[in-house]
């Protein structure tokens, strides 16, 4: 649960976020997607599609071409 990753990653949906610093609940959440094959695969197919909707190569260009344009003229 560290600054940018929990504006990405949904608990339980799209990965797991454990608490920074907490090696225990890392380990568990590790040990849990190591013995949980379906819930590695939920979570990892789910992320994929966000990615892809979210930053989409094109709307990023855009993005960053706007950006330039607005702080460069």
């Amino acid at each position: 649960r560290i600054d940018g990753l929990i504006d990405s990653v949904a608990e339980g949906e799209t990965g797991l976020l454990i608490e920074k610093g907490d090696v225990t609940a890392f380990a568990a959440a590790m040990r849990r997607l190591v013995v949980d094959r379906e819930l590695r695969l939920r979570l990892g197919r789910k992320a994929q599609r966000l990615t892809v909707e979210r930053f989409d190569k094109k709307d990023i260009t855009k993005s960053w071409l706007d950006f330039y344009q607005k702080h460069l003229d």
